[in-house]
Order: C-alpha cells, then sequence, then structure tokens
C-alpha cells in the first residue's frame, strides 16, 4: 500500500488551502508521522490532492512512473486521429514504461525522449506529445508533479476532443487506476517495498 505521513506531506510545501482541505478531510488538526495511506485522502473525495501527494511517496518510484504512463497513453487516439502517421509520442510511452521495467537503457530513453522532442518542435503542442514527453520525463526523472499534470493534459485534451462526458468517463477511469496503484495490486505490485 503506498503510504505517505502528514509529516512529509507539510515539508513539500502544500499550499496552505491544499494543507487545510488535507487536514479537514481527514480529520486531523497537524501534522504526524503516523502512516497515512495515500487511498485514504481520495475519501472526502479529493482527487488533485491525492495526486500531489504522490510526490512524498517513498520507494514506488516505478509504480508511480507506470501509472503516469497509463495516464499519459489515454490521450494517445486522440493524437493519432489527428496525426495518423505519427507514432513517436506511442513510442515514447512504451520506451518509458520499457525504462521503469528495466527492459531499455538511458540511451533508449534519451532518444524518445529527443523523438518527441522532435515532434512538438515541428507540429503544435499537443496534448498527447505533451502527456508522452513528460512520461519519458517522469520515467528518467523524479516523479514530482507529473501525475497531477498528466491527468490535467489528459483532461483537457478529452473535454476538449469529446467533451465534458467523455472527461467524467476519463476521470473515473483514473481514479480506478489510482486506487490499483494505491494498493500496489496488478502490474503495480511488481514495484512492491520489500
Amino acid at each position: 500500500m503506498l503510504t505517505t505521513t502528514l509529516s512529509d506531506i507539510r515539508a513539500c510545501k502544500p499550499t496552505p488551502g491544499t494543507w487545510k482541505r488535507l487536514l479537514k478531510g481527514l480529520g486531523e488538526t497537524r501534522d504526524h508521522k503516523k502512516p497515512l495511506p495515500i487511498e485514504r485522502i481520495l475519501e472526502p473525495p479529493n482527487f488533485d490532492d491525492a495526486l500531489w501527494a504522490l510526490r512524498v511517496v517513498k520507494d514506488h518510484d516505478g509504480a508511480i512512473r507506470l501509472f503516469v504512463c497509463y495516464c499519459a497513453r489515454y490521450v494517445l487516439d486522440i493524437f493519432e486521429r489527428e496525426y495518423p502517421g505519427d507514432k513517436r509520442p506511442r513510442e515514447a510511452i512504451e520506451m518509458a514504461e520499457r525504462f521503469v521495467r528495466g527492459q531499455a537503457t538511458h540511451e533508449e530513453l534519451a532518444a524518445a525522449r529527443d523523438s518527441v522532442l522532435a515532434a512538438v518542435a515541428v507540429q503544435d503542442l499537443d496534448a498527447a506529445k505533451l502527456a508522452a514527453y513528460a512520461a519519458v520525463e517522469t520515467a528518467r526523472d523524479a516523479v514530482g508533479r507529473a501525475a497531477k499534470d498528466i491527468v490535467d493534459i489528459a483532461g483537457q485534451s478529452t473535454a476538449w476532443a469529446f467533451g465534458d462526458t467523455a472527461w467524467e468517463t476519463a476521470l473515473d477511469d483514473f481514479k480506478h487506476e489510482f486506487i490499483s496503484l494505491c494498493r500496489l495490486e496488478g502490474e503495480y505490485a511488481a514495484f512492491r517495498k520489500i
């Protein structure tokens, strides 16, 4: 199970509004070092704060990075409808997933990153390219804000392409996948802290 502590969250300097909302939703009054399951943050429900809290989870970067790749993958169909011959974002996300699993080198990941940068430079900036680029960056670097950023990118792109109802459906899908991540179920279990 993915956990953090309120002390670790506070040390990461959430905005005052985020901090107050988090404490209220959890029924807490101050920070402490007791383990806090990330899934509990969803209970108020507050998906944005739960995504934000991923940045302070320790020892599960691989699982979090795979979740980011999952979310990045969500917008590929939108991109590939507009640019059917350009597979660079898809290939970059696949390379990021292989890298996380230990099946690709740093050099291969860097090449995928450069390919997506070339796609961004040649065509209009597109949500799917941004998602692919963020997935590659997440596989390579610290997780940081990537999960929340990817969900936001996917949401904007989905709402734009298919309307708000499609985005609500996508958000439900992301929340379901997020719960699997929090519980370290499915493929995420391979990255369980031992």
